[in-house]
C-alpha cells in the first residue's frame, strides 16, 4: 500500500514538474466579472511558450493605427516558424474584431491552453493561425458604458479600431492597418477553415450559440450547402450533447413581434466571412448570444471551437472539405452574381420570447415570462442571375491606386510589355447615385445602371493586367474587385469617383476605366512582384 502511494506521489511530482499550473485568464480569475487587455493576453501565451516551446509560438501581424502590436499566435506540435514549412491544414481563428465582444477571445486562450496540457491530437493534423486581439486599440478602452447589457462588471472594449473605423467593414478596401495585416496574414498560410468570433446584438432568443457560415454567392456554393447540410447539425448535435447548449445558425427574426422567417446572414466581402469565404476558405462567423450571462457566453465561443474542429478532425470530413476547397480554386471560371435573393431551405424552431417595446428607451425587450417556439423559414440558401467570367482585365498604368489594392488583396497583377491592339468591352455607365453621407471615409454608391461595349484597344507599354485563370488563386476576389456591377466593386465603394465623370461641369457620367478581355493569348506580360 506505502508503495503505491509512493509511486502515486512520485508521479504526481513528476506532472508538476514537467507541467507547471496552468495559466487562467482574466476572465477566470475574475470570476467573469473582467477580460483581458492586450498585455493579459500576450502574458498567457508567453507562459505557454515557456512550457510548450516547440508547440506554439507568439509573435505579431503588425501594429494598430494607433501604434499597438497586435497578437499572432501559431500553434502545432513541432511548430513551423513560418508557412513555408508548414505540412498541415490550417485553422485560422480571429476573435475580438469587435473590442466590446469578448468572448471570443477570452475562449481561444482557454481552448489552446487545453489542447497544449491535454496534448491534443488536433496538433498532430492541423496547424492553428490565431489572432486572439485583433482590435487592440479598442479593446484597450475598457468602460462600463459599453455594451451594459452584456453585464461584465470591469466593462468591455469598443467596437470600433484607433481611426474611428469598423474592422468588419473594411475587408473591400483595406484602409486600416489592422484589416491589411490580417489579409496578409491570410495570404501567406492559406487556411482551410477561417473563424471570426463575435457577440450578437439582434433578436431574443434561448440559445446561446449561433453560428453562420459563408453564405456569399461569389464564393463557393458547394462548401456552402456542405456547411449547411453537415457541418451545421453536427455542431448542433455536438454542442448539445457535450454541452447542454442550444444553437441555430446565425440571423434574426424578419418581425419581432409577430415573426415569419429567420433570417440568415448574407453579408459580402465587407465582412472577414464573406470576405475569407470568396478567398476559398470554409469561413464562419461565431455570434455568441448577448443577452446569455458572460460566463455561458464564453462557455458557447470555447464549445463551438470544440464542436468545429471535432468535425474537421475526422479524416473523411477533413478530406471532402480540401477536396471541395481545391474544385473551388480549380474551377474553370471565375463568376459573378449581378443579382441574387435570398431563399428558403426549409423550417427552423427558435427557442424565443414574446417581446414588448419599452416605454422610456423605445426598444424592444424579451417577456422572460413569455417563451414560445417560433416554426420559421430559414431563410440559407439564395437564387440569382450568374455571369462567368473569362481571360481578365486591363487598365492603364496611372492607376497606380488600383493596382496596390490588388496587390494588398493577394492578387497577382502583370504589366504589359509591348504596345498591343487588343479586341475589349468597356462599361459605359448610364446613370450613377451616391449616398448623402460617407461610409467610413468612401463615398458608396447607392444606384448604377450601365451597359458594356466593344471596342478595339490600344493597350500601350506600362497597362496592367489581371488574368483570370486557374493560375490566379484569388481570381474570384479579382472579379468581385473589379467587375462594375459586381456588389462588391471598388466602383461601388468609391474608388473611382474622380474618373467616371469627364467633365467637372456636368453630373453626366462616362465610362468605367478598367475594361475586359477575352483572353491573354498574345499579350507580352511581366508579373509584378507583391
Amino acid at each position: 500500500m506505502k508503495k503505491h502511494i509512493i509511486l502515486f506521489l512520485i508521479f504526481i511530482f513528476s506532472f508538476c514538474f514537467i507541467y507547471p499550473e496552468k495559466p487562467l485568464t482574466v476572465a477566470e480569475k475574475s470570476n467573469y466579472t473582467a477580460t483581458s487587455r492586450v498585455k493579459d493576453v500576450f502574458n498567457f501565451f508567453y507562459k505557454l511558450q515557456e512550457t510548450f516551446p516547440n508547440k506554439i509560438l507568439v509573435s505579431t501581424i503588425g501594429k494598430t493605427f494607433e501604434g499597438r502590436e497586435i497578437p499572432l499566435v501559431i500553434v502545432s506540435n513541432q511548430v513551423p516558424l513560418n508557412p513555408c514549412f508548414n505540412q498541415k491544414p490550417v485553422i485560422m481563428i480571429n476573435a475580438n474584431i469587435h473590442a466590446g465582444e469578448i468572448e471570443g477571445k477570452e475562449a481561444v486562450q482557454m481552448f489552446v491552453r487545453d489542447m497544449l496540457y491535454k496534448n491534443s491530437p488536433l496538433l498532430d493534423k492541423f496547424t492553428f493561425v490565431i489572432t486572439p486581439v485583433f482590435n487592440v486599440d479598442g479593446n484597450e478602452k475598457i468602460s462600463q458604458k459599453h455594451r451594459p447589457y452584456q453585464r461584465v462588471k470591469e466593462g468591455v472594449g469598443i467596437r470600433y479600431n484607433g481611426m474611428n473605423m469598423d474592422l468588419n467593414r473594411d475587408f473591400v478596401k483595406l484602409k486600416s492597418p489592422e484589416a491589411k495585416a490580417l489579409v496578409k496574414t491570410f495570404n501567406m498560410w492559406h487556411p482551410l477553415v477561417f473563424v471570426d468570433m463575435h457577440t450578437t446584438d439582434g433578436s431574443f432568443h434561448e440559445e446561446p450559440l449561433t453560428f453562420t457560415w459563408c453564405m456569399s454567392p461569389y464564393s463557393s456554393k458547394k462548401m456552402m450547402d456542405y456547411s449547411r447540410e453537415k457541418i451545421y447539425p453536427f455542431i448542433r448535435k455536438y454542442v448539445a450533447k457535450k454541452y447542454k447548449m442550444g444553437c441555430i445558425p446565425y440571423g434574426h427574426f424578419d418581425n419581432r413581434t409577430a415573426p415569419k422567417k429567420w433570417n440568415g446572414f448574407f453579408g459580402g466581402m465587407l465582412y472577414a466571412t464573406g470576405y475569407f469565404g470568396v478567398k476559398g476558405a470554409f469561413s464562419f462567423l461565431d455570434e455568441n448570444y448577448a443577452y446569455a450571462d458572460y460566463k455561458t457566453r464564453v462557455k458557447a465561443a470555447y464549445a463551438f471551437l470544440d464542436a468545429l474542429t471535432s468535425f474537421v478532425s475526422n479524416e473523411e470530413n477533413l478530406n471532402r472539405m480540401i477536396a471541395l476547397q481545391q474544385e473551388f480554386y480549380n474551377r474553370e471560371n471565375p463568376y459573378i452574381f449581378t443579382e441574387f435573393k435570398p431563399k428558403s431551405v426549409g423550417k427552423i424552431i427558435i427557442k424565443g420570447y414574446r417581446v414588448f417595446k419599452d416605454k422610456e428607451t423605445g426598444r424592444f425587450k424579451p417577456d422572460k415570462s413569455k417563451r414560445v417556439d417560433y416554426k420559421v423559414d430559414f431563410i440559407g440558401d439564395y437564387e440569382g442571375k450568374k455571369v462567368e467570367l473569362k481571360g481578365g482585365f486591363i487598365f492603364p498604368s496611372g492607376l497606380k491606386p488600383i493596382l496596390k489594392k490588388l496587390k494588398e488583396h493577394g492578387i497577382s497583377v502583370f504589366k504589359v510589355v509591348k504596345d498591343v491592339e487588343l479586341k475589349a468591352k468597356r462599361y459605359k455607365i448610364d446613370k450613377i447615385s451616391f449616398y448623402d453621407f460617407p461610409f467610413q471615409g468612401m463615398l458608396f454608391v447607392k444606384d448604377l445602371k450601365g451597359h458594356f461595349e466593344e471596342f478595339t484597344l490600344n493597350a500601350k507599354k506600362g497597362f496592367y493586367v489581371v488574368p483570370l485563370n486557374a493560375n490566379q488563386t484569388f481570381r474570384q476576389v479579382a472579379s468581385a474587385l473589379l467587375y462594375p456591377e459586381s456588389k462588391d466593386s471598388l466602383l461601388k465603394e468609391g474608388f473611382f469617383n474622380l474618373l467616371i465623370f469627364p467633365s467637372q461641369w456636368s453630373k453626366k457620367p462616362g465610362y468605367y476605366p478598367v475594361y475586359m478581355i477575352d483572353s491573354i493569348n498574345g499579350i507580352e506580360l511581366k508579373l509584378l512582384e507583391k
